[in-house]
C-alpha cells in the first residue's frame, strides 16, 4: 500500500506545485521563474504519508502567501538586499532612499497575499479525497482478498 499511496501523493505534490507556481505567476506577472527564488525552489516532499510543498530557498514564501499586516518596520537589510538581488531601481524616489520607501510603503500598507496555498487546498481537496481514498479501496479490497484465500484453504 505504501507504495501506491507514495505514488498518489506524489502525483499531487507535483500537481500542486504545479498549480502554486501558475497562481504567483499569475499574480506577480513580472516574475520569471530563472529569477525568482520562490519559483525556482517550490517543491514538494514527502514523509511517510505525509505531504508537505516547501520552498526551502524562500523563507518569505509565508509573506507571498498570507501577506503582511500594516503596522510593522521590514529590517532595512532584508530590503536593502532584495533589492539589489533583484536589480530593482528607483523611478520616483533617489536609489539610496529605495529601501526606506518600501519600508515605510510595508508599514502602512502591509503586503496583501495571494493566498496560494488555501487556494490549492480548496481546489485539490476533492481529488486528494478521492484519489487517495481509492488508492485506500483497493489496498483493503486486496487484503480482503488475501484473507479469504488463506481462509479458504
Amino acid at each position: 500500500m505504501a507504495v501506491t499511496l507514495k505514488k498518489v501523493l506524489s502525483e499531487l505534490g507535483e500537481s500542486m506545485v504545479t498549480d502554486i507556481k501558475k497562481q504567483i505567476k499569475k499574480d506577480r506577472s513580472h516574475l520569471k521563474e530563472a529569477n525568482s527564488t520562490l519559483l525556482r525552489s517550490l517543491t514538494y516532499s514527502l514523509d511517510g504519508n505525509q505531504l508537505t510543498i516547501v520552498a526551502p530557498e524562500a523563507p518569505y514564501e509565508f509573506i507571498v502567501d498570507k501577506g503582511r499586516d500594516p503596522g510593522a518596520y521590514v529590517p532595512v537589510a532584508s530590503i536593502k538586499k532584495w533589492i539589489s538581488e533583484k536589480n530593482i531601481k528607483a523611478k520616483d524616489v533617489a536609489q539610496d532612499r529605495l529601501p526606506y520607501a518600501i519600508v515605510n510603503s510595508i508599514y502602512n500598507k502591509g503586503i496583501d497575499g495571494i493566498n496560494f496555498s488555501e487556494n490549492t487546498l480548496n481546489k485539490f481537496s476533492p481529488i486528494i479525497a478521492q484519489s487517495i481514498g481509492i488508492e485506500y479501496q483497493k489496498e483493503l479490497e486486496r487484503i480482503m482478498k488475501e484473507i479469504k484465500q488463506i481462509t479458504n484453504m
